[in-house]
């Protein structure tokens, strides 16, 4: 797809921030990573064509953290995945806007 994959690691530090990918995947549930609040201003700056959200809270997962909705609140264009992986092809990336795309946690 020619595009750029960023991994937002659990830290997302300034120097990571200068140069916006097509895929972004992006800690949301806070605590030991990134919180929703935060997660929400990276994709306002970066502007992504993709965000997938993870480290959230999920029924198998007891941690500290926020769950995935946190993050969610107030975005419009989120697609829920039934399957913990997915595929993209170059058309996914040729829109305008960013979409937030849901795995189905496999843990």
């Amino acid at each position: 797809f020619g595009g750029l994959v960023m991994h937002g690691y659990d830290l997302l530090g300034p120097e990571l921030l200068h140069d916006p990918g097509s895929l972004l995947l992006l800690p949301v549930g806070g605590y030991f990573t990134i919180d929703a609040q935060e997660a929400s201003r990276i994709v306002q700056q970066l502007r992504p064509k993709k965000v997938i959200p993870m480290h959230y809270k999920t029924p198998k997962c007891n941690f500290p953290i926020a769950g995935v909705e946190e993050f969610l609140k107030g975005k419009e264009r989120v697609r829920k995945v039934g399957s913990s992986s997915i595929s993209f092809g170059p058309e996914d990336f040729e829109v305008s806007g960013t979409e937030i795309v849901v795995l189905e946690p496999a843990l």
